[in-house]
């Protein structure tokens, strides 16, 4: 197996963290020999937000009001990843990035700066209903308050569509969707299929 560049995509309670996690596990298993990076954005801002200065300041803000963060932190979580741990070897996996059409622009010119090629992009689709009832079943923190999730729902429609229209439409991108409201082996399982059905690879 070739080095894989994966984006997996998909609304609150849509099950990404989880299948981001199953999939770093299969890279693994398949490619042993062969480092899996996982690019997220969620840690790095919990990590932040621990610290004592202004940034971390502001960003507690964002969180526990359930704003969605400016686009230049979210570049600088990804970018960090990338900037100090990237190899050209590795398998690369982002998770729910990017959020945003100018985000979007911005990580298409650092995977082509990487040399990243035939990026595929997983969509897990679920709806608004099946969002709901996976997050009040998770009982996180930020899913708690109806209106914070009712937001996140409408930001998916407004900001992360375009996203996926973006790649839909550059030939850079391979676009595949995948049904979410399935149990999780068998949303797995056709992810899964996705990577043999392109295993041109990366370079």
């Amino acid at each position: 197996m070739r080095p894989q560049t994966i984006i997996v995509m998909g609304p609150s309670g849509a099950g990404k963290g989880t299948q981001v996690a199953l999939l770093r596990e299969y890279l693994e298993q398949q490619d042993p020999k062969r480092e899996v990076l996982n690019v997220q954005v969620g840690k790095p801002f919990r990590d932040l937000a621990e610290k004592e200065n202004v940034t971390a300041e502001l960003l507690r803000g964002y969180l526990n009001d359930g704003l969605l963060v400016p686009e230049f932190l979210t570049v600088w979580a990804w970018g960090e990843a990338l900037v100090h741990a990237y190899t050209h070897e590795q398998h690369v996996v982002f998770d729910g990035s990017p959020r945003r059409i100018e985000e979007a622009r911005i990580l298409h010119e650092a995977l082509e700066f990487y040399s990243r090629k035939n990026v595929l992009v997983m969509v897990l689709n679920v709806s608004k209903e099946w969002s709901r009832k996976m997050l009040a079943e998770r009982k996180r923190a930020d899913d708690i308050n109806p209106e914070d999730v009712e937001r996140r729902l409408r930001w998916y429609d407004t900001d992360v569509v375009p996203v996926i229209n973006f790649f839909k439409g550059n030939d850079a991108y391979r676009v595949i969707e995948i049904e979410g409201e399935r149990p999780i082996a068998t949303v797995h399982r056709d992810m899964v299929g996705t990577i043999h059905t392109g295993d041109e690879g990366q370079h």
